[in-house]
Parts: C-alpha cells; sequence; structure tokens
C-alpha cells in the first residue's frame, strides 16, 4: 500500500495543497475532504510523481496529463513498472524516464510485456536505469520481454549489461524473496 502523505490534502475542488489540520481549503473556502488513494488503485504522475485516482485525466497536484500508458504498484519491497505501449521510441521513452527516477525502492521490476518494438533510444533508457543502480544502490530487473525486443537488445549487445528474466517469480527468486 501507497503511504499518503498525512501532513496535507489537496482540495478537490481547486487542487490547492492543505495542510492536514485544515477543514476547509484555504484558497477556495471549499470543505476539505481526506483522499486515500491506495498504490494499486492509482497511477503515478510522469511529471511530479504524485500518486492518483485511476481515473483521473490530470495530475491532481501539477496539473499534468496522466498517463495510463506506465503503471507503478508495490509488491512487498518492490516496485513493480508496468508499460503498458506498444513501442518504447523517441517520441515517449521520456515518461518512462519520468517515472523510474521519481522511484526510490531499492528493487525496481520493470515488466515490458506489453512492448513489441524498443528502438536505441528506449533501449538507452533501460541501460541507463541499469548504470543508475552504481549511485543509487538500487537493482532493476526487466521481465516478459518480447522476442523482437529481446533481438533488438541482443542486436546492441547489451544483454549482458541488462538484467533480464523471464518471469516476476524468477526475479523474485534471483532476489531471494518469497514468491507471491
Amino acid at each position: 500500500m501507497a503511504k499518503v502523505d498525512s501532513n496535507f490534502n489537496l482540495c478537490i475542488s481547486c487542487g490547492t495543497k492543505n495542510p492536514a489540520a485544515n477543514k476547509f481549503c484555504s484558497r477556495c473556502g471549499s470543505p476539505m475532504q481526506k483522499m486515500a488513494v491506495h498504490q494499486e488503485d492509482g497511477v503515478k504522475c510522469a511529471s511530479c510523481g504524485y500518486l492518483n485516482p485511476r481515473d483521473e485525466k490530470f495530475c491532481i497536484q501539477c496539473s499534468s496529463t496522466i498517463t495510463q500508458e506506465i503503471i507503478v504498484t508495490d509488491e512487498d519491497d518492490v516496485a513493480v513498472v508496468k508499460v503498458k505501449m506498444k513501442k518504447i521510441d523517441f517520441e515517449n521513452y521520456k515518461n518512462l524516464v519520468a517515472i523510474l527516477n521519481r522511484i526510490t525502492k531499492g528493487k525496481i521490476v520493470l515488466d515490458l510485456a506489453d512492448v513489441e518494438y524498443i528502438d536505441s533510444t528506449g533501449i538507452g533508457t533501460l541501460v541507463t536505469q541499469a548504470y543508475k543502480s552504481t549511485r543509487t544502490s538500487q537493482e532493476t530487473k526487466i521481465i516478459n520481454l518480447h522476442p523482437r525486443v529481446m533481438e533488438a537488445i541482443r542486436a546492441l549487445q547489451v544483454d549482458n549489461v541488462l538484467d533480464i528474466c523471464k518471469t516476476m517469480t524468477e526475479a523474485r527468486v534471483s532476489w531471494g524473496l518469497p514468491l507471491m
């Protein structure tokens, strides 16, 4: 479950950040309502990292457009990033980078089951994430690769740099974590 910041609440009417003790919004005067968003019920904003309810089109905190193409969930001590795009390329890699840069967990599983195409920019994103682990003590495992995506990774000879597992079970076992 995600930890909801109990120091503030966002006004449902205008989106203003208010101290948790406020009963009314300091900007518009609307009654405050507590917003409990659970990790599995929400989508992280690629711009600010705020966890929004799944049906929101714009981030409650920063008003950026929310992409439903990358979903982050927590499973014990592992952040699972499910990429629901058909391709990772020059046009959309920045959304993935923004999400990955906001994850603070030590273990990350990048599920690419829906990705059928990846270009050199997308592969560069994966390699950068792998090298980032030396600075952040994070470990990233990539699972469920489409054969064409694996072929592209091998063609650029980075399959030895990336930590690739076939399934979530294989990734968890490699970390010595219990099976779910």
